[in-house]
């Protein structure tokens, strides 16, 4: 019993200063350019991989088109990955309109690229911009996207991403929108302090010429998490990275709708999570047996357990809030912030679960 106390007293102190830190970290955020001046207007594309995503393109392309940019610098590319339902039909319809957009018939694969990663090294191939902005065809980026990634880009960087929110009226939802802001805020606070994790490869920019020097998607060791593996090739050439958190590079994303279809998801990230630092996966993975353990501690130190989860959750509630000070968001955490923690220790127990079955990843409707 001594033994099992003390390394119950050894996880939690770690966990709470871990906390503790990524706390001061974030108030220790490099400068943000909100509505940047630019100098000139270069060249951008935009590329967009959709499969079977009739209930998604046409927001995402009225978002796109809605940018402030001048419409003669930047195209939309639009990779139509062999979709089974109406996602061709309502590009097409849409594009007549608008002369910068293209839609572009994806039937083959090119090198070690698959699924979203063989789209995007098509995509890449036709596009003619000095910079590459990547988002997903379930993405509404906000108009001023391209004005503050480009106005915030620092010429050391491969990569630059901005911040992705859940946005649904659901509890489930809602519960995602707290879960992905959450991961933002831990993942701007150890950037900003130079420890690499990922880029987004929903919200992400690369310079084309970093690209090309990376060989493109078609060269690069193929993953699920394609985006991190971008973002490991251009670190291994010896650029730097940037994270950005502001309203201006916010965009939006609709929520998985079933219990399943998160936990695919989630499978799918952890194919990528195994691959960061060691130190970092360590804490990820503290994070997540949290609470299995306090509630193993309710049972033997039931006064101290409640202790200190009440610390976790009043410095858990204080990081999130100021995350959503960062965006401009308003969000009233409170009501919800006690799910919450039910919600993050149900789905990380899943996920780890999740991920050790055997059989291949489901995505898309596709198996990798």
């Amino acid at each position: 019993m001594k033994v099992l106390v003390t390394l119950l007293l050894l996880y939690f102190l770690v966990y709470l200063l871990y906390i503790l830190v990524l706390f001061i970290f974030f108030e220790r955020l490099k400068p943000y350019i909100a509505n940047p001046s630019l100098t000139d207007y270069p060249q951008v594309s935009i590329l967009v991989a959709a499969r079977n995503e009739e209930d998604n393109i046409l927001e995402c392309m009225k978002a796109l088109s809605s940018m402030n940019y001048p419409e003669d610098k930047f195209e939309v590319l639009i990779g139509n990955d062999r979709s089974e339902d109406n996602t061709k039909l309502i590009t097409l319809e849409f594009i007549k309109a608008h002369k910068n957009f293209k839609l572009l018939d994806i039937t083959e694969n090119v090198g070690h690229a698959k699924g979203k990663a063989n789209v995007l090294a098509q995509l890449a191939r036709t596009a003619n911009g000095e910079y590459l902005f990547i988002t997903d065809a379930d993405i509404s980026v906000p108009e001023n996207w391209i004005h503050e990634m480009l106005g915030n880009y620092k010429k050391s960087s491969g990569t630059i991403s901005g911040v992705t929110m859940i946005k649904g009226e659901t509890l489930f939802a809602k519960l995602q929108s707290i879960e992905w802001i959450h991961a933002f805020g831990m993942v701007k606070a150890v950037s900003d302090q130079n420890i690499p994790v990922s880029a987004v490869g929903n919200n992400m920019m690369i310079p084309r010429k970093v690209y090309e020097e990376t060989g493109g998607y078609e060269n690069i060791p193929f993953s699920v998490t394609e985006d991190f593996e971008l973002f490991k090739a251009t670190l291994g050439l010896g650029y730097d990275y940037q994270q950005l958190m502001g309203s201006g590079v916010l965009a939006y994303s609709k929520p998985l709708n079933s219990l399943k279809r998160l936990l695919n998801q989630r499978r799918r990230w952890m194919q990528g999570a195994v691959h960061i630092p060691i130190v970092l996966s360590t804490l990820l993975l503290l994070q997540s047996l949290f609470f299995p353990v306090i509630l193993c501690t309710m049972f033997v130190l039931p006064n101290f357990a409640i202790l200190i989860w009440s610390g976790k959750l009043l410095l858990q509630y204080s990081f999130i809030n100021r995350v959503y000070k960062k965006i401009d968001y308003k969000f009233p955490l409170w009501k919800y912030i006690i799910i919450y923690e039910f919600y993050t220790g149900f789905i990380s127990l899943l996920t780890l679960l999740y991920y050790l079955k055997p059989g291949k990843i489901e995505w898309k409707g596709r198996r990798f």
